[in-house]
């Protein structure tokens, strides 16, 4: 079957330059320009199903014509259904169609594949093995996409799904065998966390990823007076709170506390490092940069204040980062902060000159001011009080909020974050107050884990290697989503973005030939 939609208004509307507007790496603009126009011209071409195209000859007719009426049933309510995403009918197609050239998914599938191979070698005895491991993860990731995580699930989309899959997929089993579920959940426990992190640098690397469709709605607090700034990027951790450790009776001692560095700026996962212990986010971060998994340079990186420590402050700036970092009275920081305020305090007394901006919210019935002050730490922190060696400015960030629903009543926030950008005046004070702004998208991030439909809290778990998977898969649906998510928003000019939720269940019905060519569209890796 093949669908002619000529949908080159709807391209240019999604993929159009004004999207361009708030990339600032100069390094990054010609090649996201040149993938725009190759993913606008992918969306004009012809939809293109692999049964079409494909060689029934080794099927059964009845078995082929049964699928194909299939296929059609399924397209035919794809088009015309909008319950389940609710978009717009134009960019549903124009999504759907996105492929375009067969050759082109093959071959992103075939990279992917080889590299599974070469990660994931099969240990077990060869006269035995049916469905190697690198193949079942190959699989597992595949349906993951499709909302298909689980063992059982895994296993009822592959038996499925199969004679598609065997068009697209290389050196893929005999298809009359089935892939049971207990194979699926062997497969998985014996991964590790290296071989499925090299998996997730292959797509996701932050030269890699494409960048050019990321917040891009209607959201002035992340679009306006941006130009110049440096990204923000944030690290923190999260427990799998259903997964416990094996061989411990304990079930209170967690099976994973993961620490992730988010890109705020384009909201998607970096990298991310499992633990079994809380409170390992500022070893995993410095374990990322150590073994370069991650690139800082020229990038401003925040924690909460746990993480506020010396050694860490140290190796952000050694690794060309620019730390931002709060303060309590803790982690040796005490007399730091309480010198901070008190010179703040004189510099406000004095009428000395402190570089402000501030920003203005008016949401959800309240009213949320954000200020940011900046003072050059030298002339007015002693050197006893500063632990960290390459700072140079100290920021006092002050949030009062108006509850009308609450007679009125006021709160107000005041917090101290220490820094090695350079004292620039204004430009500090606008970067120290974006990234401050920026830094909840790491709590975003784990809200979306736990409450969407990916379920990460109710999953249950006590082998590495499953845990590992399951983590690793979360972070990536997610990654995906997070870009599909904007570019719909922003066409339909939404002022709140589509949740997560729809976005999943949209990526669900998108057949495997769209949600490829999207996906090799989006990362420049599986080309």
């Amino acid at each position: 079957m093949k669908q002619k939609k000529d949908k080159a208004e709807t391209a240019k509307a999604i993929f159009s330059k004004e999207n361009l507007g708030f990339i600032n790496e100069p390094d990054l603009v010609e090649t996201s320009k040149l993938r725009l126009n190759a993913l606008a011209n992918a969306l004009e071409c012809m939809y293109i199903d692999v049964d079409d195209n494909a060689d029934d000859s080794n099927l059964c007719t009845d078995e082929a014509n049964n699928h194909s009426n299939k296929d059609a049933e399924r397209i035919s309510a794809l088009l015309t259904q909008d319950e389940l995403d609710k978009f717009d009918d134009e960019v549903h197609q124009a999504f759907k169609i996105a492929s375009g050239d067969i050759t082109k998914i093959r071959n992103a599938i075939n990279n992917f594949y080889c590299l599974c191979r070469n990660l994931l070698p099969e240990t077990r005895k060869h006269c035995r093995v049916i469905y190697p491991i690198y193949f079942v993860v190959f699989i597992s990731i595949f349906a993951g996409f499709f909302g298909a995580k689980y063992a059982r699930e895994v296993s009822e989309f592959y038996n499925k799904n199969k004679l598609k899959l065997s068009l697209l997929v290389p050196d893929m089993p005999p298809v009359e065998h089935k892939l049971s579920k207990s194979t699926v959940a062997k497969a998985r426990v014996g991964l590790n966390e290296s071989a499925l992190t090299e998996i997730f640098k292959f797509f996701f690397s932050s030269t890699a990823f494409i960048k050019v469709l990321t917040v891009t709605y209607n959201d002035d607090k992340y679009l306006t007076n941006r130009d110049g700034l440096m990204p923000t990027l944030a690290f923190d951790g999260q427990e799998m709170k259903a997964t416990y450790r094996d061989n411990d009776p304990n079930r209170k001692h967690k099976g994973a506390v993961i620490t992730t560095v988010i890109n705020c700026n384009d909201r998607t996962v970096a990298i991310y490092k499992i633990a079994q212990k809380k409170n390992q986010e500022s070893g995993c971060f410095l374990l990322a940069l150590k073994e370069k998994l991650i690139d800082i340079t020229n990038c401003v990186v925040m924690s909460d204040a746990l993480n506020s420590r010396c050694n860490v402050t140290m190796a952000i700036a050694e690794a060309g980062g620019f730390f931002l970092m709060p303060l309590k009275n803790n982690q040796g920081n005490k007399a730091l902060n309480i010198a901070a305020l008190d010179a703040f305090a004189k510099a406000e007394a004095s009428g000395e000159k402190i570089e402000r901006q501030v920003y203005l919210d008016i949401d959800h019935g309240r009213i949320e001011e954000s200020i940011v002050e900046v003072l050059p730490l030298e002339g007015n922190i002693d050197d006893n009080d500063n632990p960290h060696k390459y700072g140079k400015v100290i920021v006092k960030y002050t949030k009062n909020v108006i509850n009308p629903h609450a007679d009125g009543k006021e709160t107000v926030n005041t917090r101290i974050y220490i820094s090695n950008l350079e004292y620039e005046g204004e430009k500090t004070a606008k970067q120290c107050l974006s990234s401050i702004l920026d830094y909840w998208m790491v709590e975003a991030h784990h809200y979306t884990l736990d409450t969407s439909s990916l379920n990460q809290d109710r999953f249950h778990a006590k082998k590495r290697g499953s845990i590992c998977f399951e983590a690793f898969m979360n972070k990536s649906i997610v990654n995906v989503a997070t870009v599909l998510r904007n570019a719909l928003t922003k066409h339909q000019c939404r002022k709140r973005p589509l949740t997560y939720k729809e976005t999943f269940e949209y990526m669900r019905n998108l057949t495997f030939t769209s949600f490829w060519g999207l996906l090799s569209a989006m990362i420049p890796a599986l080309e």
